[in-house]
């Protein structure tokens, strides 16, 4: 046998036994059969359930967008009835604040005109209580027209009181309204308390019949109209009618009582000019500027006088007048 061929034997036999150990490194089939397995236990199998839940997710998130478009902001629209609910309740909050409030001031001005009449914030409160809202021009003239014996100023109350009443003044020849004619509060003029009285715009003073609504302002001015007609008449002629507007028992009425006519001079009231209009508790205080001519060739002349008018029973009367020097 030849060297070669001793190789080659050897060879061979090599490869036989790696192959045979190769085959051998398998586990056989009957050894899979006889291998016991355990069954997990109840517990066990929870817990591998709890712990599949607890495992994050491991599908990849989407990457976030990391610029947003710019997209306006919408909010949802109102339903119709809840804002008409909404905007009910509020106007009825609103409403029942300002009605409690208008009639608890209501309330107090009326306790104040009434009760507190003769008190400061009384007189005050009467003073405003009923003012005119408004120009009234019954005669459709123009503001500052002369209209008869009447020159009006529709921007005052005491100028449409004498409008109103300019008939009582037949005697005068014209009644202008003059706010220039003030008081100086610091004189007593010798006219009783009218330091303590305070600036009167007009105010209601009663009802009369139940329907028609009589003011102070009014009635005063007429008054102080009336009573200057009637003095110029007792003047020129005698007559009696001016007694009856002046306060009995007063000085005034003695001093106008003791006037007589003059068979010779005759008195023309050529103006008469109302001022302002003051008021403490039921006394009213005016002041009054009169021009006077005579027939006798003597040049007019000019008077400012306080006149201290009285209320009672819807009735007003003249008390007192002064001279102002």
């Amino acid at each position: 046998m030849t060297e070669k061929n001793v190789q080659k034997d050897f060879r061979a036999e090599t490869a036989g036994e790696e192959k045979t150990s190769a085959l051998n490194s398998y586990p056989k089939a009957e050894d899979f059969y006889r291998q016991e397995v355990p069954f997990p236990s109840q517990d066990e199998l929870v817990n591998r359930f709890l712990d599949r839940l607890n495992e994050p997710d491991k599908q990849e998130e989407a990457p976030a967008c990391t610029q947003q478009p710019d997209l306006p902001e919408t909010e949802e629209p109102e339903d119709e009835l809840d804002r008409e609910l909404r905007r009910s309740r509020i106007i009825g909050r609103m409403l029942s604040v300002f009605s409690v409030s208008i009639l608890a001031a209501a309330v107090i001005l009326v306790l104040l005109a009434t009760v507190g009449k003769n008190t400061a914030a009384g007189s005050r409160v009467r003073e405003y209580f009923s003012r005119y809202p408004f120009i009234r021009n019954r005669q459709g003239t123009a503001e500052g027209e002369v209209t008869g014996s009447v020159i009006y100023d529709g921007s005052t109350t005491i100028g449409r009181a004498i409008l109103e009443k300019a008939p009582l003044g037949k005697n005068i020849g014209t009644i202008k309204d003059t706010p220039s004619l003030r008081f100086d509060v610091e004189r007593d003029y010798g006219v009783k308390d009218v330091t303590k009285a305070i600036t009167f715009d007009d105010a209601i003073w009663y009802i009369n019949d139940g329907t028609e609504v009589i003011h102070y302002t009014s009635e005063l001015i007429g008054l102080a109209i009336e009573y200057y007609s009637a003095l110029y008449e007792r003047k020129n002629n005698g007559s009696q009618d001016v007694l009856k507007l002046i306060t009995p028992k007063s000085r005034l009425l003695g001093t106008v009582t003791a006037i007589k006519k003059d068979p010779v001079v005759i008195y023309t009231l050529k103006e008469l000019e109302i001022g302002e209009l003051r008021r403490l508790g039921d006394d009213f205080y005016l002041m009054v500027r009169l021009t006077e001519q005579t027939n006798d060739g003597n040049p007019q002349t000019e008077t400012v006088q306080v006149m201290r008018l009285e209320t009672e029973d819807h009735e007003a009367r003249v008390a007192e007048i002064a001279d102002v020097i």
